[in-house]
């Protein structure tokens, strides 16, 4: 099995540590292992491991890194609630894209695409650049079933979000709504 180790992913709130177990040879898929309520310990890590060696990319993400990654003792409940306590649901859905993110990456798996696929992209997003964008673009272009992938210019990342004032873009967001209806219209509607 090759090397084990320790990662920071980048997050809409900054770095957060991860435990990475990869398989030998090529994955099978990539497996998202979801930390104890005592932070990604030993027991975190071995199950990471034990999917990496049944052939599975394995990320163990530290849920905590906002209150500094910390790794609990069982016995020590008390320090647990409070740091349960203040995760998000924003907070856990930004760090489980990390995660994703950090798995094979969408132009590994353009290749084996079997269902109509569309993406939108914000020009703006420093976490996914233009030319990887593109990258996708080209990589989805031979794989048999449709695919697009559409830019906004002034957008950035999360720019559907019209819960957060600060990324959120109007025009880009009705169009990719508009976009995203008539393609499930066409590719995916019952009959």
């Amino acid at each position: 099995m090759p090397a084990c180790e320790a990662v920071t992913l980048a997050t809409a709130d900054g770095p957060m540590p991860a435990y990475v177990a990869p398989p030998d040879g090529v994955a099978k898929g990539g497996v998202i292992v979801v930390q104890e309520a005592w932070g990604v310990n030993h027991h975190i890590q071995d199950v990471a491991r034990r999917f990496a060696v049944a052939g599975w990319d394995a990320v163990a993400p530290a849920f905590f890194h906002r209150q500094g990654s910390p790794v609990l003792d069982y016995e020590d409940l008390a320090s647990v609630m409070p740091l349960l306590g203040q995760l998000t649901a924003e907070g856990l859905a930004a760090d489980l894209t990390a995660a994703v993110d950090y798995l094979p990456s969408l132009v590994d798996l353009a290749p084996r695409l079997q269902a109509p696929w569309l993406g939108h992209f914000g020009d703006l997003d420093r976490g996914i650049p233009v030319a990887d964008v593109e990258a996708l673009r080209a990589a989805t272009g031979p794989v048999g079933v449709p695919t697009a992938v559409q830019r906004y210019a002034d957008a950035d990342h999360g720019f559907h979000c019209d819960g957060r004032p600060a990324v959120y873009h109007r025009a880009a967001a009705g169009l990719a709504w508009q976009r995203t209806l008539g393609w499930l219209d066409r590719h995916a509607a019952v009959a």
